[in-house]
């Protein structure tokens, strides 16, 4: 028979096992961690939140700096005007501060869309006017002091024909 300190010591390494495959199977879960369509935004880094917590019960440490790295670096590629302001700042942020940033610039996305569906919907719904038949222009040439007219040549012929050039009525 064994004694009461051999049991708890093969105890203790099958538990060390075991937390060491729960240790694998977190940091396999942050590491590969994507925010998904669908998603609320603040459960998927609440979630990365929780997982980085029980690492730290585990006793593994990671420094601010790579927990708010794995956050930005599981953000869709929407998010790039965000993580390249945030980098471009020099931002210093804990993971709170850091998940109501996100989520701001997530309103203010969606908000953007939304107001240019409405105005595409709008638009799309109020009738254009026609545009006028084109109209030749009449070529200028500098002379002198201002600009000259100068007729094109069948505005001179219907002066010839004594016909009006838009109705082709005479007399007027």
């Amino acid at each position: 028979m064994k004694s009461a300190n051999e049991i708890y010591l093969a105890l203790q390494e099958l538990c060390c096992e075991n937390s060491r495959i729960r240790q694998y199977e977190l940091s396999s879960t942050l590491f590969g961690m994507k925010l998904k369509e669908g998603v609320l935004l603040e459960e998927h880094v609440m979630k990365m939140i929780n997982i980085m917590g029980q690492l730290h019960a585990m006793k593994i440490e990671m420094p601010d700096t790579l927990k708010v790295d794995l956050v930005l670096q599981s953000l869709p590629s929407s998010f790039t005007p965000f993580i390249n302001n945030y980098h471009l700042n020099r931002f210093e942020r804990k993971l709170l501060d850091l998940l109501n940033e996100i989520q701001q610039f997530y309103d203010q996305e969606r908000k953007g869309k939304r107001q240019e569906v409405v105005s595409m919907a709008s638009s799309s719904k109020t009738k254009k006017k026609k545009p006028m038949k084109s109209q030749k222009k009449l070529e200028t040439k500098p002379r002198g002091k201002g600009f000259k007219k100068k007729a094109t040549p069948q505005a001179k012929k219907s002066k010839e024909n004594g016909q009006c050039f838009w109705c082709k009525e005479s007399g007027h």
